[in-house]
């Protein structure tokens, strides 16, 4: 969805791209350069959709519904519109949806183990296959929940060194599927669409990565080998790397 100043009513339309993204507004009626950014671009209009619907949340609850609507329009304006391609568009979005959002994050969950099939079992492997594999690596998932408990927003990261790849997914969506535990479905950094669930009890946590739908076979389809089960505990990403 993009958010554009109706001429009489200062607010907010949603609006999405062309059909391929399950449109709900024509993106041929899109003038702008930024709207027309946004509607060639599945991510961007996703974020769009996002922030329409956080926007709406919070000029419902607000108290001073003139000055947040001011508001908006300003960063539209200012910050939104100054941007010339997809990067800065991306990056303004996310900003302004963590704003709106709430503190952000809330929760972290990391885990970092040695690369499988080190020491004796890799030898034993490469002299099977030939194929020489990494020693001494390490391969890590994150996970950082944000915003409001009742509207949660997850992102994560699940990185193997051998191919270098990292899937990624930022300001994922959730709804809560009982206590402690997120659903969510997602486009990955690579075009990949998936669905994630993560149950979170105590300082443990465990997240499942599935595939829903693979992009066509590319060096974005072998980050589907990242997608998988993990179990993670609760503290900042990145503790314990040197």
């Amino acid at each position: 969805m993009i958010l554009r100043i109706a001429a009489a009513v200062i607010g907010v339309l949603c609006l999405l791209p062309s059909a391929a993204f399950a449109a709900g507004f024509d993106c041929a009626k899109a003038s702008s350069a930024v709207e027309k950014l946004i509607c060639s671009d599945s991510r961007l209009s996703k974020a769009d959709e996002e922030l329409s619907d956080l926007y709406s949340r919070a000029l419902a609850g607000s108290g001073k519904k003139a000055e947040f609507k001011k508001e908006q329009m300003v960063w539209i304006r200012t910050e939104r519109d100054r941007c010339r391609d997809k990067d800065c568009l991306a990056a303004e979005y996310k900003k302004r949806i963590e704003v709106l959002s709430g503190p952000s994050p809330i929760e972290e969950y990391y885990m970092r183990e040695r690369f499988p099939n080190t020491g004796e079992e890799q030898e034993d492997d490469e002299e099977e296959s030939g194929d020489k594999k990494p020693e001494g690596l390490y391969y890590h998932v994150c996970v950082k929940v944000h915003g409001n408990p009742s509207a949660p927003l997850v992102d994560f990261e699940i990185y193997f060194p051998d191919s270098g790849q990292s899937v990624t997914a930022e300001l994922v969506r959730c709804k809560t599927a009982g206590e402690g535990t997120l659903e969510f479905t997602f486009m990955d950094n690579w075009g990949n669409k998936g669905k994630g669930r993560l149950d979170r009890s105590g300082e443990e946590a465990t997240l499942n990565v599935e595939e829903v739908k693979a992009i066509e076979p590319g060096w974005g389809r072998n980050a589907l080998r990242n997608y998988g089960e993990y179990e993670l505990t609760r503290q900042k990403c990145g503790s314990g790397e040197e």
